[in-house]
């Protein structure tokens, strides 16, 4: 746990960016409450390829995150976490092993949040989980493999709801604009 004066600083921090702001005031700052915080240096491995997640969900805060993928012939840049970023979403949700290596490019500040809260927050707010629904959709070529595991966690995230949290109509959000797009081949 953190203190109440940094637990207001990061929920205002996370208001900023969505899907954070589509979460009322009281409740990401009761959410943010719950934040680990933890600083790498440039070069540290925030996880690695294959490793299985260790129950966070992280939120770049300062710096920069590189992840990269391994295509067995050769690793690849797949993608840049700037600040606001969230990534181990996938790993979360698939209850799988990372299927990127993150990496600091630049020392970074980084928060850590409790997988189990972050799932909770999915079932609350369809808008904040449409938004990570669209994200996973868009790179569905990198998580086929662990499609099973990203289905059973849909259907556990619409348990006890009037409706599948995932798949509003009224709450797709539109996905903000990447300049550079990974080609992943699957065989």
């Amino acid at each position: 746990m953190i203190s109440e004066s940094l637990a207001t600083r990061t929920a205002d921090f996370l208001r900023k960016f969505p899907p954070y702001s589509y979460i009322p005031r009281e409740d990401l700052r009761s959410w943010a409450g719950k934040v680990n915080m933890r600083y790498y240096a440039e070069n540290e491995f925030i996880f690695q390829e294959g490793e299985m997640n260790q129950g966070w969900v992280f939120i770049l805060d300062k710096g920069r995150v590189e992840l990269s993928k391994d295509f067995g012939f050769e690793t690849r840049l797949i993608d840049v976490c700037d600040t606001g970023d969230t990534f181990g979403v996938r790993s979360v949700l698939g209850g799988e092993a990372y299927c990127s290596t993150d990496i600091v490019s630049e020392e970074a500040l980084v928060y850590l949040f409790p997988a189990q809260d972050f799932k909770n927050l999915l079932s609350k707010y369809p808008k904040v989980a449409m938004y990570f629904a669209s994200g996973l959709a868009a790179g569905m070529s990198v998580i086929r493999e662990q499609g099973k595991k990203l289905n059973q966690a849909r259907i556990e995230l619409g348990v006890g709801n009037k409706f599948s949290p995932l798949f509003r109509e009224e709450d797709v959000i539109v996905q903000r604009h990447q300049d550079k797009v990974a080609f992943i081949k699957i065989d």
